[in-house]
């Protein structure tokens, strides 16, 4: 499938940089602002990797054979790894990559005695002592790209010059190919030998991106089936891809003239920002904070893009500044700013431009508009959070008409105290058109606007929102909170949606279920998460004017995740859904987004077969008890229907390995599934369980949905 690339970064009237809230480096477009520092002296620069601790960075100089480390605290070069100066000696270094604990680096270069581009292996560096530990050859030819799995315990490397497009799968253990992805070029048109470069794994460890240079795009591999999933196209001559710990995926474009670094949503895969000023970049690592990335520059004179070449770049992570005027009666408030991540502090203005409010006086910035937040004085004080931050205009009453000198000015609202949010007057009642004209009527046309209505103690305003939605998703992000939406329906393919909206799936009518409760229908559901709402309270969906779609709640950090069932019966055609929601000020935001709801028939009754199957501590095996209890589960299904597998690991904390048990739990319940000939899709995933019983952290759960009709009673 292929993916075009769609710009839909969000964009306030009041911003001129893009919010660091879109994760990755999100630096201003079309400039360089956030590149901090520049280290030089390499010599064909390739792959760069960085400790987890962010301390060092780790260059591959390929034309002096070598490895360099860069101390990322006073961004010097403090040790060199020279590879070919000792016995046995290696050569032409290209790709690196660094080992979840940090211990060691990984390194794709030519070894001993071995003639230049036949064959090739793997060079393990142990990073305490920056001396090459290990040196392996398992079979492996023409390197080029390489990463690990977030388990740490497989390599992967692009075979750059072969023919049919081949990532070998290293198992690091023993140091053997346990996989071959091949014929890449004819499955994803990832065309033309020699042009499949970088690789990069998602965080959690079910993808892989492979950088196609010849095409221009980037394919997208599941790793649990070892096949093409998706090919994002729009890139020139991509190079390295690297992905953040927020999912965000960082690909260099290497084309003279261009010399950039995109910037793409993990899930949509749509732009978010692309980042200018390399010299056609050949290699990037992210810090694990997300705040820096570190990006090589190639010995090109002529790359277009203005770093030196054969650099290293440091690009810091930008965090936007603006103002709002908080309800004034005249004036302006100042123009945006921001702070970059190790950057001087951002310098908070004064009242430049002369706002006023009629009975008020100016009293500087605060982050809240009730002035409950942390007070900035005007003029005098300085920004450096590592957050994107709206700073409202402080207002204080003024004193009563003919008070004496010594009379207090009573304070405004501005001024009280956040009140808990019971005693807001504020509720989450649909916001019509006819409360507030600027909202679209009911059966308007949707469209790619979002219209953001904020109800506070200051009053209400009410502005657009630039959102490019998908036929069945779309992404709302803002410095202060986010909002994800995807409609999900199992025959939506049979029935397709508005290109451009937001569509919404709704039965004609309700369907009864069958006598026994294990049947059930498949309903179309909206799935929905987002950040930065109020802890504990409610958020409600509707299409307006007034049907309720369903209720949310924000957990205790303010954040939310659900699958709402879509009524039945809903008027299809274009309609307004509202999302009203809590701020942390205990003020409304209201989000009004542009859907088209799509009438679909009630689905045939379906049957849920459901299985439990426990492991042993520590073990992804499955024991005999399992194997009985999936066969006789297939015994009950017709040997057909929809599988989902959820495997499950247990602990006070999410870690690589627990992930990995997870997810090999899953497969290995899935594997034994297919074996007995149950045919159909699977959704196979791993997840984590904190506390909880021994039982509930050692299994994995199967439910297999089915055809009433496909097997008896």
């Amino acid at each position: 499938m292929r993916i075009p690339l769609q710009r839909s970064a969000v964009t306030f009237a009041v911003a001129c940089l893009l919010s660091a809230g879109l994760g990755g480096i999100a630096v201003s477009p079309a400039n360089a602002a956030g590149i901090t520092a520049t280290v030089t002296g390499f010599n064909n620069p390739q792959g760069v990797a960085v400790l987890p601790d962010g301390s060092a960075v780790y260059v591959v100089d390929s034309s002096n054979n070598a490895i360099k480390v860069v101390d990322t605290a006073t961004n010097t070069v403090t040790t060199t790894i020279s590879l070919n100066s000792g016995s046995p000696a290696y050569t032409q270094p290209v790709g690196i990559t660094v080992s979840p604990d940090g211990a060691y680096i990984y390194v794709t270069a030519n070894g001993p005695a071995l003639p230049s581009g036949t064959t090739d292996g793997i060079l393990k560096i142990a990073t305490a002592t920056n001396t090459v530990s290990s040196w392996s050859t398992p079979g492996l030819t023409t390197k080029s790209g390489i990463s690990i799995n977030p388990a740490g315990t497989r390599l992967y490397l692009a075979q750059a010059n072969n023919s049919s497009g081949t990532v070998r799968v290293v198992q690091i253990s023993d140091m053997t190919i346990v996989d071959t992805i091949s014929n890449l070029n004819a499955a994803s048109g990832c065309n033309g030998t020699g042009w499949i470069s970088g690789t990069a794994i998602s965080r959690d460890g079910t993808k892989m991106y492979v950088a196609c240079n010849g095409t221009n795009s980037v394919i997208v591999i599941n790793l649990s089936s070892n096949t093409v999933t998706s090919q994002i196209t729009g890139f020139s001559s991509p190079l390295s891809i690297a992905v953040a710990s927020d999912d965000t995926i960082h690909v260099t474009n290497q084309s003279t003239g261009v010399s950039s670094v995109m910037i793409l949503d993990g899930t949509s895969y749509s732009v978010l920002s692309t980042v200018t000023g390399f010299n056609r970049p050949t290699g990037i690592a992210l810090s694990s904070d997300n705040q820096k990335a570190y990006v090589t520059n190639s010995n090109s004179s002529s790359g277009g893009g203005g770093a030196s070449p054969n650099s290293m770049t440091t690009v810091s992570r930008t965090y936007s500044v603006t103002f709002n005027d908080n309800v004034s009666t005249g004036g302006s408030a100042p123009s945006a700013g921001s702070f970059t991540t190790g950057g001087t502090a951002f310098s908070v203005p004064a009242n430049s431009g002369t706002l006023v409010k009629t009975g008020y006086t100016f009293s500087g910035w605060n982050t809240a508009a009730n002035g409950s937040g942390t007070a900035y004085a005007a003029g005098s004080s300085t920004y450096s959070s590592a957050a994107s931050v709206t700073l409202y205009a402080r207002w204080i009453a003024n004193a009563p008409a003919g008070g004496g000198s010594d009379s207090t000015p009573t304070p405004s609202v501005s001024e009280s105290p956040a009140a808990p949010i019971t005693q807001v007057p504020f509720t989450l009642d649909p916001i019509t058109n006819d409360a507030n004209p600027n909202i679209p009527a009911k059966g308007s046309l949707p469209s790619s606007s979002v219209l953001l209505t904020s109800i506070g103690a200051s009053g209400s305003s009410t502005q657009s929102i630039n959102v490019a939605f998908t036929v069945d998703s779309g992404r709302v992000q803002t410095p202060d909170f986010s909002l994800s939406l995807a409609s999900r329906y199992a025959s939506a393919t049979d029935t397709p949606g508005t290109p451009g909206s937001l569509t919404l799936y709704s039965r004609t009518t309700n369907v009864r279920s069958l006598s026994r409760a294990a049947i059930k229908s498949s309903e179309p559901t909206l799935d929905t998460a987002g950040t930065g709402f109020k802890a504990g309270t409610t958020l409600r969906v509707y299409l307006l004017p007034n049907t309720l779609v369903g209720d949310l709640t924000a957990d205790a950090a303010g954040n939310f995740s659900a699958s709402i069932p879509v009524p039945s019966g809903l008027t299809p055609g274009a309609q307004i859904m509202q999302i009203n929601g809590f701020a942390n000020d205990g003020s409304v935001r209201s989000l009004s987004i542009g859907v088209v709801v799509k009438s679909v028939a009630a689905a045939p009754a379906i049957m849920q077969a459901r299985a439990s199957v426990q492991f042993a501590s520590g073990s992804a095996k499955l024991t005999r008890s399992g194997q009985s209890q999936l066969r006789n589960l297939v015994s009950r299904t017709g040997k057909s229907g929809a599988m989902s597998v959820v495997g499950f690991a247990r602990g006070q904390k999410l870690t690589a390995n627990a992930k990995a048990l997870s997810d090999a739990r899953a497969r290995a319940v899935a594997s034994y599934l297919r074996s007995l000939g149950l045919k159909g899709s699977y959704t196979v995933r791993g997840v984590w369980v904190v506390g909880g019983s021994v039982s509930t952290g050692q299994r994995v759960t199967v439910v297999v949905s089915y055809p009433a009709s496909s097997t008896s009673m």
